[in-house]
């Protein structure tokens, strides 16, 4: 009873936390007029850490709909109730590595990148003209290289690195998972882009999504990676932090 009690006081905090930011823009949104991203984006790399992924998705989807509840205008109004996915699928996929269950945040992101490559209305070579000469890019390259460092050792030696409280990789390992992470968060965005305006309210045909893509094909890297480095640097001090509380505290109750 006092454990159930405890994790519901702890998602209530982190859900207002997380309802609170989502009123700070940070960014607009490509595609549709009005909406922005918001300072909330920095929050699931901290949250899959520290309330793995069930109850960090919990906190992240009652965040989502207490904000909606106090006027926050959604970013896909045409796919309102699942507007906390993309989001929570970042929390999913930072909460399983740090778990140590690498292989359910693998299949998740290649399961979310394989829809969005198979959707109709994907976009998957970008031209770009350089030295006189046309090449075509993959849209989701990125994501393709988030993917690559998600299965690769890499991974594994800087959880444990994290586990085992060496401070000298905690700042890389923010940066790694805060870049798997929020590489999947866009990418689940962008399928629910695809299926609420496309599929949905069918307000962008083929071509006005291969104009879309077009666009966001550029701004998406610079973007990702502001957050990327802000939700790193958030997590760092953060975690930091928390380990040297604990670390005074064990001190201080450690009898001489």
């Amino acid at each position: 009873m006092e454990n159930q009690t405890r994790r519901i006081a702890i998602v209530s905090a982190f859900a207002a936390l997380y309802a609170a930011l989502r009123f700070v823009p940070f960014s607009v949104v490509i595609g549709s007029p009005g909406a922005f991203f918001s300072f909330s984006d920095f929050l699931p790399l901290l949250y899959g850490i520290l309330l793995g992924p069930y109850l960090g998705v919990l906190s992240v989807a009652i965040g989502t709909y207490v904000s909606f509840a106090l006027a926050r205008p959604p970013i896909f109004p045409e796919f309102l109730p699942f507007e906390f996915l993309p989001a929570a699928v970042n929390v999913l996929i930072v909460g399983f590595i740090f778990n140590r269950k690498k292989r359910n945040s693998f299949l998740i992101f290649s399961l979310i990148l394989l829809a969005f490559g198979l959707h109709p209305f994907t976009l998957h070579l970008i031209p770009i003209s350089a030295f006189g000469t046309s090449i075509a890019f993959p849209f989701y390259w990125l994501h393709l290289v988030a993917l690559v460092l998600l299965a690769s050792p890499l991974v594994d030696r800087l959880v444990k690195r994290f586990r085992e409280k060496q401070t000298g990789s905690l700042l890389s390992a923010m940066l790694l998972f805060a870049f798997i992470g929020t590489m999947s968060q866009h990418i689940t965005g962008g399928l629910l882009t695809e299926i609420s305006k496309g599929n949905i309210a069918r307000v962008l045909d083929l071509e006005g999504f291969h104009a879309l893509w077009t666009i966001v094909f550029v701004a998406y890297p610079i973007e990702r990676m502001i957050i990327t480095v802000a939700s790193a640097l958030l997590g760092a001090a953060v975690m930091r932090s928390l380990r040297t509380t604990l670390l005074t505290r064990d001190v201080e109750t450690t009898p001489l």
